[in-house]
């Protein structure tokens, strides 16, 4: 994971100019993009950029981004540090590993 000094919204638009324009979300478990559901398998990780808040340091975030075995690519943010998701992250580990 890289330290990026550019906003994150200016990087999730740079992304969804190159097709990066999935909206995924994890439910139960899976990684889901509208009807379709993902195992940690089925996913890769291409960058994970980390982004600290303009105004608080404190504020940090993560913008994964992602592509799936059938072709889909997207994009998913969370929390750094102890605000994280728990489930989120463990997902991703199983999908890097």
């Amino acid at each position: 994971m890289k330290d990026h000094p550019k906003s994150l919204s200016v990087k999730i638009r740079e992304y969804e100019k190159l097709g990066y324009n999935v909206p995924f979300r994890l439910t139960n478990g899976k990684l889901n993009s509208g009807n379709k559901k993902y195992e940690p398998k089925d996913v890769k990780i291409i960058e994970e950029l980390r982004f600290e808040g303009e105004s608080d340091p404190g504020d940090l975030s993560i913008l994964f981004v992602l592509e799936t075995n059938d072709g889909a690519k997207g994009l998913i943010t969370d929390a750094f540090g102890p605000d994280g998701d728990a489930e989120l992250h463990e997902f991703l580990y199983k999908a890097n590993h």
